[in-house]
C-alpha cells in the first residue's frame, strides 16, 4: 500500500507492506532493506528532474485489532533512528447517517482533449 503527503517541491511517499500479525491482528509496516523496497521515500522536483531519497531510519507500523468490546482499533508508530518519535490511537467505528446527508457518488465526469 502507497500512502503519498504533499511537500512543498513534491511528496512524501510512505510505502508499507500488510502482515498478519499472530498476536494481535494486521499489521502494516514501513521496514524495508533498502530503496525499491517498503519504507519513506521523500520526492522532491529539482529544475527538469525528480530526486528521490529512500530514507532507511525512518519507520510507521500501523498495527490493527479488535479490542474486548469488538471495536476496531489502530495503534500507528513512528520511529525514527530507533526512537518512538509518535504513536497514536485510533478508534474506528461506523457512524449512523441520515437519509439527509447521504453520501452520494460525484456525477460523472467527461475528460475532454485538445490539440495541442
Amino acid at each position: 500500500m502507497k500512502v503519498v503527503f504533499p511537500m512543498p517541491d513534491g511528496n512524501a511517499t510512505v510505502i508499507v507492506r500488510p502482515d498478519n500479525d499472530e498476536g494481535s491482528g494486521f499489521r502494516l509496516a514501513s521496514i524495508g532493506r533498502g530503496p525499491g523496497d517498503v519504507g519513506f521515500y521523500r520526492v522532491q522536483k529539482e529544475r527538469a528532474r525528480l530526486r528521490v531519497w529512500y530514507i532507511r531510519t525512518l519507520h510507521e507500523t500501523f498495527r490493527l485489532y479488535v479490542d474486548e468490546s469488538d471495536t476496531v482499533r489502530c495503534e500507528h508508530d513512528v520511529r525514527f533512528l530507533g526512537l518512538r518519535v509518535l504513536t497514536l490511537h485510533y478508534r474506528i467505528a461506523s457512524v449512523a447517517v441520515s437519509p439527509e446527508i447521504a453520501i452520494r457518488p460525484p456525477p460523472a465526469m467527461t475528460v475532454t482533449r485538445t490539440a495541442s
